[in-house]
């Protein structure tokens, strides 16, 4: 069986979310991801061969946002 999951985030940071993590796509044996910027969204387009391919790149995903959106807090806030 295969999947695909798109997540999509609307960046209020006037576009640097995508700069931050456009090198991050992946492509093994297993799963792909791509990332792209559509007007004020990035978008994570993910297939998977299986489904725990596809719960590593989701984790892979939210763990990057994670990491970006509390950067972002500590910038902010000094």
């Amino acid at each position: 069986m295969k999947y695909e999951c798109r997540i999509l985030c609307r960046d209020s940071g006037g576009g640097n979310l995508y700069s931050v993590i456009e090198k991050d796509q992946i492509q093994n044996s297993r799963s792909a991801l791509s990332i792209k910027k559509e007007q004020k969204s990035v978008v994570f387009d993910i297939q998977a061969k299986d489904a725990i391919a596809l719960k590593a790149s989701v984790s892979s995903v939210i763990k990057t946002l994670t990491v970006y959106e509390k950067t972002k807090k500590l910038v902010e806030n000094g």
